[in-house]
């Protein structure tokens, strides 16, 4: 973990509405979080298990397909989950947390970057969670930007986003 990325998780966080001491303490266990992915029915399926001293969040995307709009996703806001005509399959999941919402999944940037939206938590304010995740350094790094777009607009205008990067273990 960088310092960069623990001042941006701070950051997110307190955007998210969390208190200091909340923020204090998943600053002290998020170096120890561990992702384990696994594609399932030709990647329809996104499973992640997310594991650390928390506990453990284990969650299936199911996957619409390809987009509608391939390049669409690069400039990414609410309005880009408005296709028009192309509907992305909405299923219920829960959130870490256990908050029941739906959740839209798909592929883009032909078939490279895995996109989803978590949509209508009530915590933190209410909003909708997007995430982008996508392979870089040949395959060895899992890069996910996680984004908060909160239900009611904020005088703040910090960053809501935050990038994530996970190493692949070698020893696997």
């Amino acid at each position: 973990m960088t310092d960069n990325f623990a001042i941006n998780y701070d950051r997110y966080l307190l955007e998210l509405g969390q208190p200091g001491l909340v923020r204090k303490v998943a600053g002290s266990i998020v170096d120890r979080t561990v992702e384990d992915i696994e594609q399932m029915d030709e990647g329809r399926e996104f499973c992640i298990k997310g594991k650390n001293i928390r506990g453990i969040w284990d969650r299936t995307l199911i996957s619409s397909g390809a987009e509608a709009m391939d390049d669409a996703s690069d400039d990414t806001t609410t309005d880009c989950i408005d296709w028009g005509n192309y509907n992305h399959l909405r299923t219920k999941i829960l959130t870490a947390d256990s908050e029941e919402v739906l959740s839209e999944a798909w592929w883009g940037t032909e078939g490279t970057v895995h996109h989803s939206w978590l949509l209508g938590t009530k915590k933190y304010g209410g909003g909708d969670f997007e995430s982008r995740r996508y392979l870089v350094d040949e395959g060895k790094t899992l890069v996910c930007e996680s984004k908060w777009h909160p239900k009611k607009k904020r005088k703040n205008k910090e960053n809501k986003t935050l990038v994530w990067h996970f190493v692949r273990d070698v020893g696997k």
